[in-house]
């Protein structure tokens, strides 16, 4: 049924109600008004879609250089920020271990951290104890946010000790951890002590370093 026939039948039934006089129209026959005229709008919707998809398909299909694979990769981005209303502001995690549990081989960490201002994120962090091991030490030497505050006041001690060992006249004994030897005998070569130079300093064994 087209919208004329449908206008015609429904003013003709408002007719015949008004005037009792004329004859009843006959019974409609066609096919219901929804399924003769489908739903425009999604129509409408899926044709423009369809066509946006073939014009970004060509759009892909001419891209032919690591120039132009970067570019497309930029306007991706840039429409997906756009699409989510802009990414939030960066803010401190802020993070905290709230317990921690030593069991045989492993370790276990209850954190919690802020993904948002005030909006804190719980969690457990398992990880067999070599592993956090070398974690920690990795972000030690690489000075990450987590150690970089201790890294910095462990360096000024290191130097301050030094100091304090140059300005000495006599020979001194200095009983210290074999990592934090590796770091003063660092500091001792640069003030021109002559010594071995550690990378791995062993445990219980005497390092002599003299001045020229």
């Amino acid at each position: 049924m087209d919208r004329r026939a449908f206008f015609r039948n429904t003013a003709g039934l408002g007719l015949s109600l008004a005037a009792p006089g004329l004859s009843p129209l006959p019974a409609a026959t066609a096919e219901p008004y929804d399924r003769g005229l489908p739903d425009m709008l999604g129509a409408w919707l899926a044709k423009h879609l369809n066509g946006l998809a073939a014009e970004w398909d060509k759009k892909r299909l001419a891209i032919r250089t690591p120039a132009q694979i970067e570019a497309r990769n930029r306007f991706v981005r840039q429409k997906v920020v756009e699409m989510i209303g802009g990414l939030p502001e960066r803010t401190p995690l802020s993070p905290k271990i709230v317990k921690v549990t030593e069991r045989p081989g492993y370790r276990i960490e209850n954190l919690m951290f802020q993904s948002r201002p005030d909006f804190w994120v719980t969690g457990n962090l398992r990880l067999p104890t070599k592993v956090w091991y070398w974690m920690l030490r990795l972000a030690w030497l690489t000075g990450q946010a987590s150690q970089r505050a201790c890294r910095d006041e462990f360096q000024q001690r290191m130097h301050a000790v030094a100091d304090r060992l140059g300005g000495l006249e006599r020979d001194t004994l200095v009983v210290s951890h074999a990592g934090m030897m590796v770091y003063l005998s660092r500091e001792l070569r640069q003030r021109g002590f002559v010594g071995p130079k550690l990378s791995v300093a062993e445990h219980a064994r005497a390092y002599v370093y003299t001045r020229e």
